[in-house]
């Protein structure tokens, strides 16, 4: 059975969403499970309502700007709609499912910034040194390092 596909577009009413009532974690169940068994596109809007402002949230916590940030946001929710069949509530909450997600997202995002950045240091490296100066020590900030 082929995936279907929500996109969902940037703009205001996701910055919007922030304003509309919080759901209980049994109606957020109740509506993953919709999602899951039959791409019920309603429940996944409430799902959006309730975790779109805490994803955006949660990457500006972590140094995104605002349109990273709201980019990532959309780029979980989706995945959230792809995979609604792997959630399990026996597993694990829905926060849990939504933000591991989130931050497997972000993980991918860093590896490949980091990928970019060994490409660049292969460029500017003197013959010998796996890395440029300058771009070891990005990747060592991007790393956590000093």
């Amino acid at each position: 059975m082929p995936r279907k596909t929500v996109r969902l577009a940037p703009g205001p009413s996701l910055r919007a969403v922030g304003e509309a009532g919080g759901a209980t974690g049994d109606d957020l169940d109740l509506c993953m499970a919709a999602v899951a068994g039959r791409a019920d596109k309603a429940a996944f809007g409430r799902l959006v309502q309730h975790f779109a402002p805490r994803l955006i949230g949660f990457f500006v916590e972590r140094g995104a700007r605002r349109a990273e940030a709201e980019t990532l946001t959309l780029e979980t929710l989706e995945a959230l709609w792809r995979e609604a069949a792997l959630y399990d509530p026996r597993r694990a909450a829905l926060p849990t499912f939504v933000f591991v997600l989130a931050r497997n997202l972000s993980l991918d995002r860093a590896g490949n910034d980091l990928a970019f950045l060994d490409a660049v240091g292969e460029a500017e490296a003197a013959p010998g040194e796996p890395l440029g100066p300058a771009t070891a020590q990005l990747r060592a900030a991007l790393e956590g390092g000093t």
